[in-house]
């Protein structure tokens, strides 16, 4: 995704602990990124993804605790909470993101937003903006896969209800989506 150019920049000071310092100085290196560049990323994908997950009380859960919870969901509701949680948390993103000026595709939503920042499931492949079709693959049970494809068949909704259905097929933990012919993103 593409950087706020200068014109959209202003300065702002933030007192932080030396230790913060020192590990935000060394993960710059690393990257070979300039400090200012490695914080702005780092920001911005914070402030997409989490955006979409509320305060949990600091509560955090391991893969089987988490995989035990969705395991005695009802895929019913799995299906419709799925889909408007979707539709929803595509919405507050893009909104995020147009107030940086700018554009989220729905390609970057899955990739970079739900795959890389939310680790929700791994993409298959190097994907591009005008891909036809997106394996992802998981770590969890069907009923995750489940959630999974009514989440994205919703975020693709508040995306673009007029460009045509997503078709996602489900096999276990993979999930194969082919996007509508002609979409253009």
């Amino acid at each position: 995704m593409e950087m706020a150019t200068a014109s959209h920049t202003r300065v702002k000071a933030y007192r932080l602990e030396e230790k913060l310092i020192s590990s935000i100085e060394s993960a710059a290196k690393r990257l070979h990124t300039s400090e200012n560049m490695y914080v702005i990323q780092a920001l911005t994908k914070a402030s997409m993804f989490d955006s979409l997950i509320p305060a949990f009380g600091r509560i955090a859960l391991g893969r089987d605790a988490f995989s035990a919870i969705v395991s005695t969901s009802n895929p019913d509701s799995l299906e419709v909470d799925g889909f408007a949680i979707g539709r929803e948390n595509y919405s507050v993103v893009r909104e995020i993101l147009e107030s940086l000026d700018r554009k989220l595709t729905f390609i970057q939503f899955l990739v970079e937003v739900l795959a890389e920042q939310g680790e929700w499931f791994k993409v298959e492949g190097n994907v591009t903006e005008n891909a036809e079709r997106i394996t992802i693959r998981h770590e969890y049970n069907e009923k995750w896969s489940i959630f999974l494809k009514s989440y994205i068949l919703g975020a693709y909704d508040a995306y673009a209800p007029s460009l045509g259905k997503l078709q996602i097929d489900v096999k276990g933990n993979i999930l194969k989506i082919r996007f509508p012919k002609n979409t253009a993103f």
